[in-house]
C-alpha cells in the first residue's frame, strides 16, 4: 500500500484528480466488485458457499483476507478523489475529512487501542459475540468522534502527537508543536 501511495504521489493523483478522472474510474470499477466479493467471502463465506468454504486452505483464506482490505481502501480513495473533481460543493461536503486526515497516525492508533479494548480479551471482549453490521456501527461511531476531536486538537497544535514524535524522528529535533498565536497589535 506503501508503494501504491508512492506511485500514486508521484503521478500526482492526489494533486490532480480531475486530470486522472479516467484513471480513478477505472481503479473504483474494478475494486469495488473485488471488494464486495472478497470481504463477503470473508465474513459470510460459511454461510454462503458452505463446504466451497470449508475446504479452502488456510493460506487461500489468508489470501483473500489480504486483498479484501486493499480493494475496499483502493476504491474509497478513489470514489472520494473522483466526488471532489466534482465542485465546490462536495469540497464543502467532504471538508470535515481534512481534521482527521491532518493526523492520520495518530487517529489509526487511537483507532487501534479502542477497537481492541472493545473487542479483545483484556477489554470488553466482544470479537466474538457481535455481529459485523454491530461492529461496523462502533467503527463508525468511533470515527465520528475523532472527527471533532481531531478539529480540536489542530485548532491548538500543528499536528497530531504522533505525527510530531515521527517528525522529531526524522529531523533528529524536537519540532514546534503549538500554533504560534498572533499578538494584537500594539496602539501607538
Amino acid at each position: 500500500m506503501f508503494l501504491l501511495g508512492l506511485y500514486a504521489g508521484r503521478r500526482g493523483i492526489f494533486h490532480d484528480p480531475p486530470g486522472h478522472r479516467k484513471l480513478l474510474r477505472r481503479v473504483m470499477w474494478t475494486t469495488l466488485p473485488l471488494a464486495v466479493a472478497l470481504n463477503l467471502y470473508y465474513a459470510y463465506g460459511p454461510q454462503i458457499f458452505g463446504s466451497l468454504y470449508q475446504n479452502t486452505p488456510d493460506w487461500g483464506t489468508g489470501l483473500i483476507y489480504t486483498f479484501a482490505g486493499p480493494m475496499g481502501s483502493l476504491f474509497y480513495i478513489s470514489a472520494l478523489l473522483l466526488l471532489l473533481t466534482r465542485g465546490e460543493r462536495w469540497m464543502r461536503r467532504l471538508g470535515f475529512l481534512r481534521w482527521v486526515g491532518r493526523m492520520p497516525l495518530t487517529n489509526y492508533l487511537m483507532q487501534s487501542i479502542i477497537g481492541t479494548l472493545i473487542y479483545y480479551h483484556y477489554g470488553l471482549g466482544l470479537m466474538t459475540r457481535i455481529g459485523y453490521l454491530p461492529g461496523l456501527g462502533v467503527t463508525m461511531a468511533v470515527f465520528a468522534l475523532q472527527i471533532p476531536l481531531s478539529r480540536w486538537w489542530l485548532s491548538r497544535f500543528r499536528f497530531g502527537p504522533v505525527e510530531r514524535l515521527w517528525r522529531t524522528l526524522t529531523y533528529a529535533k524536537p519540532q514546534p508543536m503549538r500554533i504560534a498565536r498572533l499578538k494584537p497589535a500594539e496602539s501607538t
